[in-house]
């Protein structure tokens, strides 16, 4: 068992990505032919996607640290592309003190609001129905909302 405890370890720290990038082709051709379990194949690719969203956050710093060193923006290594690069801009507009800002962004709140309001009623309705609207004076026959979804699996560990 140890032995195959180690094969993540050993993939992430002694192979190139280009030793393994592609190298699932065949399971997948394995699960089309019948010959592989897929719900056990995909249960297994949800596991390793699990632990490397696990740790890549704890590296993060330090790989920018590292791929600083290299002193370009842009660089090939490891048969990839390293681009060091701003993500995640945020602005913060809360002490521009911008009157016409913070007018439109409360108009902004408001209609939100009053849609998530109006979204909560029109779910309930199971029929059509006629109303009138109170600014204009028209009868309007409004519809229940569509429901679209889509099965997939929840996996968890």
């Amino acid at each position: 068992m140890e032995n195959k405890t180690a094969t993540l370890s050993v993939l992430v720290s002694e192979l190139e990505p280009k030793d393994f990038l592609g190298s699932l082709a065949p399971v997948i051709e394995q699960i089309e032919n019948g010959e592989q379990d897929p719900l056990k194949i995909y249960v297994r690719l949800k596991a390793i996607i699990s632990e490397c969203e696990s740790v890549l956050p704890g590296i993060l710093d330090k790989a920018r640290d590292e791929a600083e060193k290299y002193g370009q923006k842009r660089f090939k290594l490891f048969g990839a592309t390293v681009e060091i690069k701003e993500v995640g801009t945020k602005w913060i507009f809360d002490q521009t003190n911008d009157p016409i800002y913070f007018k439109a962004n409360s108009e902004l709140q408001n209609a939100k609001t009053a849609c998530s309001e109006r979204e909560k009623f029109l779910k309930t309705l199971k029929e059509p129905m006629t109303f009138v609207d109170e600014e204009t004076g028209e009868t309007i026959k409004i519809f229940p909302p569509r429901k679209e979804s889509k099965s997939g699996i929840a996996i968890s560990f």
